[in-house]
């Protein structure tokens, strides 16, 4: 399987990340609330910063509390992703309810996966 490791330009896309506390156990049950703000901060590779507002159940997701516990997905808007380059996301508690994070992805013209014929094999790029 061909993996993307970058946001594609002005399209709408998923980051998706583990929280933990502070010694390390994944933490599951978290709520908008728990973030600094009700907050995802997103910056844009001109250091552009873009606050996300976090709405359990529409644009904020606990991937599955039991499998895969502390897994977290947040919908990124198009709109915060119309630069090209990287693109930083500040993961911040509004308490000491788990522990800040950084993620940096990058945001490219790429559109599909047929763009990428020739870098990569036909047959690895699946869904």
């Amino acid at each position: 399987m061909y993996t993307l490791f970058m946001f594609r330009l002005n399209t709408i896309e998923s980051l998706t990340f583990i929280l933990r506390d502070s010694v390390g156990a994944p933490v599951t049950g978290a709520l908008a609330a728990d973030f600094k703000g009700g907050n995802l901060f997103l910056y844009k590779a001109d250091n552009t910063k873009v606050s996300i507002a976090l709405t359990l159940g529409t644009n904020f997701y606990e991937v599955d509390a039991t499998d895969s516990p502390g897994l977290y997905s947040i919908v990124i808007p198009a709109s915060s992703l119309s630069q090209l380059g990287t693109v930083t996301f500040s993961i911040q508690p509004a308490a000491a309810v788990f522990v800040s994070q950084v993620i940096e992805k990058t945001v490219s013209n790429i559109s599909s996966k047929t763009d990428l014929i020739g870098t990569a094999s036909v047959s690895s790029l699946s869904d």
